[in-house]
């Protein structure tokens, strides 16, 4: 056991340093085949292929994005009202036809991130007023202003992060105000913090991928961290990238 313990710290090491030189994901760490591993020595990795535990729990509660809609071609964003309209009149302007899921931003006109079949009217002051389980409520064009970043995640040092049992920041990334996560060359969709045990090890690992992916298994995770020699397990970079491990 402590074998398989000291030999897990020293691959995690490799990874690290070899991520932090080259600073971008998707040059993989070339690997003999498993049974070359398992009869070489020292690197006799024995169970890694076995993984188990997948916690994405922290991510999945980042994805649902502002309730919103969008109609002849502009985005209507929920405000939490309802409204106040008494004097309302019969017919409806349209319908919302289309939906995408809560962590997307809806594309196609009478299209939203909240269902459909939900009637509206259009309302005072370039607003919008949508009939959901009998209630009015009050949704207002806000202007496709272009995202600001809300918060920078700058390259740490990995010696220190270690000590603390704190993540590896390998590549700098933002978040963004309208929801996604940004490299310096990509957008995302998500941040996936992807936890789970690699065979051999007494510790949980962890990697944290930038990802247009809505899941990404601890399999494929730490197979696309650098422990594959097949490129097929390698995501292309506007798909998904690493950017912290622990």
């Amino acid at each position: 056991m402590k074998k398989k313990v000291y030999i897990s710290i020293c691959l995690w090491c490799f990874v690290v340093i070899t991520f932090c030189a080259c600073g971008k994901q998707g040059n993989p760490i070339v690997l003999p085949d498993r049974e070359e591993i398992m009869e070489s020595y020292p690197a006799q990795l024995g169970e890694v292929y076995e993984t188990t535990v997948i916690e994405q729990a922290e991510a999945d509660a980042m994805w649902d994005r502002m309730p919103m809609v969008r109609v002849n071609d502009k985005l209507y964003y929920d405000t939490g009202r309802k409204s106040s309209v008494a004097d309302r009149r019969g017919n409806m302007d349209g319908q919302i036809t289309s939906e995408v899921d809560g962590y997307e931003i809806p594309t196609e006109n009478d299209q939203s991130n909240f269902g459909t079949g939900f009637g509206y009217q259009y309302g005072e002051n370039d607003t919008l007023e949508i009939y959901i389980s009998e209630k009015w409520y009050v949704f207002e064009y806000r202007g496709e202003k272009e995202a600001s970043i809300v918060k920078t995640y700058e390259v740490t040092d990995s010696d220190t992060a270690f000590a603390n049992d704190e993540l590896v920041t390998m590549v700098k990334y933002y978040e963004m105000s309208d929801g996604t996560w940004k490299t310096d060359t990509h957008t995302y969709q998500h941040r996936l913090e992807i936890t789970g045990k690699m065979g051999g090890s007494e510790k949980d690992s962890t990697f944290v991928f930038l990802s247009n992916i809505e899941n990404i298994t601890f399999e494929q995770a730490w197979k696309a961290a650098g422990f594959s020699s097949l490129m097929s397990d390698y995501f292309q970079e506007e798909d998904a990238r690493l950017v912290a491990l622990k």
